[in-house]
């Protein structure tokens, strides 16, 4: 299974998120990353900041970041286990929390 995040040129605040959480999941479920970075958005399709598993772009529930919940519902529909899940979901609001850290330490 590959899991595909597609970034701006340069990676902003979302697209850095967005790949952490994409080697998070490498680590965790030994699957394929792929990052494409874009310096335009395309025509059609997703435009980045964006997170592809199995070519199904992950939605955002509040509209704008990708969450660990929502990155773990879409998980759990393709049948990951919910044990599993539950681990990794904490890893990945770990990783949310740092980086938010560091985006306000960098102010």
């Amino acid at each position: 299974m590959t899991v595909t995040i597609l970034s701006k040129t340069p990676p902003g605040g979302r697209c850095s998120l967005y790949i952490r959480y994409a080697e998070e999941l490498s680590r965790r479920f030994d699957l394929d990353v792929q990052i494409n970075y874009l310096e335009t958005p395309p025509e059609d399709g997703c435009c980045p900041p964006a997170i592809l598993v199995r070519g199904a772009e992950v939605t955002a529930s509040d509209g704008v970041i990708i969450s660990p919940e929502d990155l773990c519902e879409k998980l759990a529909e393709m049948g990951f286990e919910a044990a599993k899940l539950a681990d990794f979901r904490a890893a990945l609001e770990q990783i949310l929390e740092n980086l938010f850290a560091e985006q306000t330490h960098a102010q």
